[in-house]
């Protein structure tokens, strides 16, 4: 365990440097405290410079995006202790020189990420660590390469039956399919801004052929595939999938407001969750015109949403 700097707004710290200082002075990186000695890291923001020309050379950038590369890789690992999960990593980083890739799972969650996430690079179900600034942004994480992800998404990877309905998916299993379907509605996504309608189809179908509601059942992140159609100008998907999506909500909500009392007030979260839901699909009806389902979204969040709000 290394404890890091607590002080604000230092500048960051080469890593290169530190951990050449680690594997040759370790004294230099140890602090007393109350008469313990404790190993130690002077900062809690880190960089990594980055040579332009080794990444492309190496593959990690691709040529057209060779103005994109950053002089140096900055980022702060915003806790107080670091274990050995991340100074292994701090290690590879200061010592791998791009030679070989270095990805994190899109499933272990912002911990084990060290705040590298504005460099990371999504090419299917795994980011890489490019030496790109992406700013998260409307709750994404990373840039996209369309090109690899597409390839991987589409072509590579073997999904595992969860289209076949003598498939048994467990409550872990159904979980991860909300990740697979971000991650296709994210890539139609991108494809469409980059002009690239029909592979953008291609993605949304495959997505909606791997994982039918009859295996894999609708949650919020159906809504960006549905959404992703219309702006493919696909709006028969898009209202099929939104109205299919109502019906499930109609039914859930009828579920929760059934009960009374203290068994009612243990569901609010998941009243609050659904109405949250059907109101979100109120506004991308209203702003994909799709008057009719506008309609049933509305009748249905208004019904509950007022015997919700009687219940406060």
């Amino acid at each position: 365990m290394y404890l890091l700097e607590r002080e604000e707004n230092k500048e960051p710290v080469n890593i290169v440097d530190l951990f050449n200082i680690l594997h040759k002075e370790p004294q230099r990186l140890k602090i007393k405290n109350q008469g313990r000695e404790f190993d130690y890291f002077p900062a809690k923001n880190f960089r990594l410079p980055v040579d332009s020309a080794l990444v492309v050379e190496k593959g990690v950038v691709s040529p057209e995006d060779a103005d994109l590369i950053v002089d140096n890789i900055d980022w702060r690992i915003n806790r107080s202790v670091i274990y050995k999960n991340g100074l292994m990593l701090l290690d590879l980083l200061a010592h791998n020189n791009w030679e070989r890739p270095v990805y994190f799972a899109i499933t272990t969650g912002d911990d084990s990420y060290f705040g590298l996430q504005e460099y990371f690079q999504l090419e299917g179900l795994a980011y890489r660590l490019v030496p790109i600034r992406t700013p998260n942004a409307q709750g994404n994480t990373g840039r996209l390469n369309t090109d690899k992800m597409y390839e991987n998404m589409i072509h590579k990877f073997r999904w595992g039956n969860m289209e076949n309905s003598k498939v048994y998916l467990d409550e872990t299993n159904r979980r991860m399919c909300m990740n697979f379907r971000n991650n296709f509605s994210r890539l139609a996504g991108q494809l469409l801004i980059e002009g690239d309608t029909i592979k953008a189809v291609e993605t949304l179908d495959k997505a909606m052929t791997l994982m039918p509601i009859e295996n894999v059942p609708y949650n919020f992140f159906i809504i960006p595939v549905a959404e992703a159609y219309y702006k493919a100008k696909i709006t028969e998907k898009g209202d099929t999938i939104l109205s299919d999506y109502l019906d499930v909500l109609d039914d859930e909500l009828k579920f929760y407001f059934a009960f009374r009392g203290k068994k009612a007030r243990l569901i609010n979260d998941e009243k609050e969750q659904a109405l949250a839901i059907t109101n979100r699909i109120m506004q991308v009806t209203e702003y994909f015109q799709r008057t009719d389902l506008n309609n049933k979204a509305k009748a249905i969040f208004d019904e509950y949403y007022n015997s919700w709000v009687k219940t406060l």
